[in-house]
């Protein structure tokens, strides 16, 4: 299993390599491609996921959609009228149409409004990212390495703890997610705020003092740490262990995208107020 997990991290590394070191404009296109598809696969797979619980959804034509939404969206081409007009009436004609044929009203009804909510939930979720990245790549490495960097701390040291006091740290959300420790989570804490004031401090992803450095650093993790709880919680409702099986060793992409979940709308809301793009 470890073994697959370092693959997959070394394919999306690459993945990562290409947008951030690529040649422009293809760098651009290549990432507002990437965001279509990561909108498109989470719908599908949540869609899946909720399969488990007898709530069936439109989730092919739903993924298909936000998926050609998202690049539309990064592209800006709402400001062509057909476009902007066609996005928002293809959602109503499919639904009403659905309805109209259906021999079924409160089964097909109870499907149109979950198919509104994988969507919306999926869209929120990475969209917010993905306008980061199309703002601003440098600013994207910035948010989505700090928002990692406490995941990733969190693990090691919560893993390395736990082997020292030979299966004795203390959980901090025992009821949801029984292996976060209290102790990995100063060590995430720690290493999120490090990893923030290296990028920013030294790396000049962004210009910021040290002190706000910092709090973004303490931000992006506590965003991701309770995103990671969100998922967890979506997972133990379905009755499952990983979203999908997508990433070999990592599971499906909700398991990658969990971080994202209250950091990507925030933080885009945050950026573009500030207009650091």
């Amino acid at each position: 299993m470890f073994k697959y997990r370092i693959i997959s991290f070394i394919v999306l590394l690459g993945v990562l390599a290409l947008i951030f070191f690529g040649p422009e404009p293809y760098n651009t296109a290549l990432f507002r491609v990437l965001a279509g598809v990561v909108v498109g696969l989470m719908i599908f797979e949540l869609g899946q996921m909720i399969e488990r619980l007898d709530m069936t959804s439109y989730k092919l034509p739903a993924a298909l959609f936000g998926g050609v939404f998202t690049i539309c969206m990064l592209y800006q081409f709402w400001w062509n009228p057909l476009i902007f007009a066609v996005a928002f009436a293809l959602p109503v004609l499919f639904c009403g149409g659905a309805l109209l044929v259906s021999d079924n009203f409160a089964l097909t009804l109870k499907k149109v409004v979950i198919t509104v909510g994988i969507f919306m939930i999926s869209i929120v979720t990475a969209g917010g990212a993905a306008m980061i990245g199309n703002a601003n790549l440098s600013l994207f490495a910035f948010f989505v390495l700090g928002t990692k960097s406490g995941d990733t701390g969190a693990y090691c040291v919560g893993m390395l703890s736990n082997k020292i006091t030979k299966g004795r740290n203390h959980p901090i959300a025992p009821r949801i997610s029984p292996k976060k420790s209290v102790e990995g989570t100063i060590g995430g804490i720690i290493f999120a705020i490090a990893v923030t004031m290296v990028l920013g401090y030294y790396g000049r992803l962004v210009s910021f003092s040290p002190a706000v450095l910092a709090i973004l650093g303490f931000a992006f993790f506590w965003g991701g740490f309770l995103g990671d709880l969100t998922e967890s919680v979506m997972k133990r409702g379905c009755g499952i262990k990983d979203s999908g099986a997508l990433l070999p060793g990592m599971g499906g992409i909700w398991d990658v995208m969990d971080s994202f979940i209250y950091n990507g709308p925030l933080f885009c809301l945050i950026f573009h107020l500030f207009q650091l793009n």
